[in-house]
């Protein structure tokens, strides 16, 4: 019965506007003490007598649409205005969107969606969306799964489009500010990864001058911008590689290591050239050794424990040995050195030896001024001795010089032989000589006094 009421009140209301708008003329009407109805220059007004538009309520709307809710029909369908139920307020249409002309705000600065996700769109298309389960806002995605998930590139407002992330702290710039590189900036004395730092050219390169590695903040590697020589303990390496440090610790210098202790487990360090020759220094459970070998894998030289070997010449205090195995610019100190040769001087005590007389001995130290056989001084101050050789012909002449004293010796045996035979002789006659005396002596009267 109310609802009839209503109607035909509602009904009688409009009938009269219509008509006062219809005949253009300024009039008014209490309906029951409860509206009034103006007219004036076309516009029709409820609740008030100056209406601003064609119709101007000045007052509370009611509809006949769930609740009350004020359904606006046009030639392409309706929409619905008001609160369907005790907890919301709608605005509900038959068309698949609703279009605002404006910008919408709300005065508690909020925008929800009603039972999941909130997307936000343009020209139909989404755009972002807010999980209704977690709160994670996705751009260019409809599944975010963290607070802020992008699908897509990203563009800030620094230097060309870097993107800014400020902290309590400072800043992280991130993005190309210019055509050639990529960048990291920040307003920190310093940047930090937590985790270790992959490329994916497998390179790290300094920007302008030389790239130095550092630990806790200090430097422990730099590499030369310049010749790419890379120092250790030092900022201005001269070298491929130069390892500096101000301490005597054995622990401060380099440090190969296997950590395998089984036999034959070796640790070492290799030094090679495109011409195939190596330089290697190894080790292994109770053997050090120092190798140089050829490009064909020959050795050449190898320093093993104590012990050199070298298949080359060796030069000590000079850089031309020429063809001798060791050759030694200065003097040698040595408690013991032996010398292998392949002769030595015994053959003077051979039956079939030609033993010199003295007189040519003689006579060549005449015509020549050094002994037969024995190098002169010109000859050993140009060419040098050979020691082996030198000693073999020393012992030569010493065994000479002994044969020569055996002959001697034997010579002053026969004379000695031959004195003691004259000496017995002449004691023999002497004594004849005696006895002859006495005999005589005997015969003759001595005088008479």
């Amino acid at each position: 019965m109310v609802t009839k009421n209503l109607l035909s009140r509602i009904s009688r209301v409009v009938i009269a506007a219509l008509l006062l708008a219809i005949w253009d003329t300024q009039a008014q009407h209490n309906y029951d003490n409860q509206s009034t109805i103006y007219s004036e220059d076309g516009n029709v007004g409820i609740g008030t007598n100056d209406p601003k538009s064609k119709l101007h309520i000045n007052g509370s709307v009611r509809g006949n649409i769930g609740a009350g809710v004020l359904r606006v029909q046009s030639d392409h369908g309706y929409l619905d205005i008001g609160a369907r139920n005790a907890d919301w307020g709608h605005i509900y249409t038959d068309r698949p969107k609703i279009v605002f002309n404006k910008d919408v705000y709300t005065t508690t600065n909020a925008f929800s969606s009603y039972n999941d996700d909130l997307v936000l769109k343009t020209k139909g298309t989404e755009r972002l969306r807010v999980d209704h389960t977690h709160g994670n806002v996705g751009i260019g995605t409809n599944d975010p799964k963290s607070k802020l998930h992008i699908n897509g590139s990203v563009r800030g407002n620094i230097g060309a489009g870097a993107l800014r992330v400020q902290s309590d702290h400072g800043y992280l710039d991130v993005g190309a500010r210019n055509a050639d590189w990529g960048h990291i900036y920040t307003d920190r004395p310093k940047i930090i990864f937590n985790k270790d730092v992959y490329t994916i050219t497998n390179a790290f390169s300094s920007y302008n001058d030389d790239l130095v590695l550092k630990t806790k903040g200090t430097e422990r590697l730099r590499i030369d911008h310049t010749h790419g020589n890379v120092g250790i303990g030092t900022t201005s390496p001269s070298h491929k590689m130069t390892i500096a440090s101000s301490t005597s610790s054995l622990s401060a210098q380099m440090n190969i290591h296997n950590p395998d202790n089984a036999a034959g487990s070796v640790a070492g360090i290799r030094f090679n050239t495109g011409s195939g020759w190596d330089v290697m220094l190894r080790t292994k459970q109770g053997e050090s050794w120092l190798e140089l070998t050829d490009g064909s894998g020959g050795l050449k030289h190898r320093w093993y424990n104590e012990d050199y070997y070298a298949m080359g010449n060796v030069g000590i205090g000079t850089t031309n040995p020429g063809s001798y195995k060791l050759a030694v610019e200065g003097k040698i100190g040595a408690r013991e050195i032996e010398v292998k040769t392949g002769s030595w001087a015994d053959f003077v005590f051979a039956e079939s030896y030609c033993l010199r007389s003295l007189e040519e001995v003689e006579r060549f130290i005449g015509q020549h001024g050094h002994l037969p056989d024995v190098p002169s001084e010109d000859e050993v101050l140009e060419q040098g001795i050979n020691l082996g050789e030198m000693d073999a012909t020393l012992l030569q002449k010493i065994e000479e010089l002994m044969l020569y004293t055996l002959a001697q010796q034997k010579e002053i045996e026969a004379l000695k032989e031959r004195n003691r035979k004259l000496i017995r002789e002449q004691r023999d006659g002497h004594r004849s000589l005696l006895e002859r005396i006495e005999e005589m002596e005997s015969t003759i009267v001595p005088p008479r006094r």
